[in-house]
């Protein structure tokens, strides 16, 4: 597959590929498919594809997929996260990872038990919850 026609027709600029991507509330658009790899991606581990994806609920996949992207894609030179703890409310976790408020609890409990990711912090009835590295 080559993507330097795709990089070559938007001018490499990322922002324009990402306006051309389906989007729930605009289903009009099409996707244009991905830029070279340079820049613009996130590491993902091999686990993700060949363990949580298949095996996993939407739920869960979401969830997951939503923390791994919280915590690696943003790394440093060396290519460690910048932020290896992160909180999320179960509002943020809803709207950015997709999964409806009903079944959140039961996403994270399912994302544990795989040992996917772990509680990090339990205070005052509230936890933190980040990938298991």
């Amino acid at each position: 597959m080559k993507l330097e026609p795709l990089a070559q027709a938007v001018d490499g600029d990322v922002d324009e590929i990402n306006k051309e991507c389906i989007l729930p509330e605009s289903p009009t658009k099409t996707f244009l498919g991905y830029p070279a790899p340079i820049s613009n991606t996130t590491y993902t581990p091999n686990q993700f594809f060949d363990v949580v994806l298949p095996y996993s609920s939407r739920g869960c996949v979401r969830l997951v997929a939503y923390m791994l992207r919280r915590t690696l894609g943003w790394c440093d030179e060396n290519g460690n996260p910048v932020e290896r703890e992160i909180s999320f409310s179960y509002s943020e976790l809803q709207e950015k990872a997709g999964v409806s408020r009903d079944m959140i609890r039961s996403a994270l409990d399912e994302a544990v038990a795989g040992r996917f990711i772990k509680c990090i912090h339990k205070l005052h009835g509230l936890m933190n919850f980040g990938p298991r590295f």
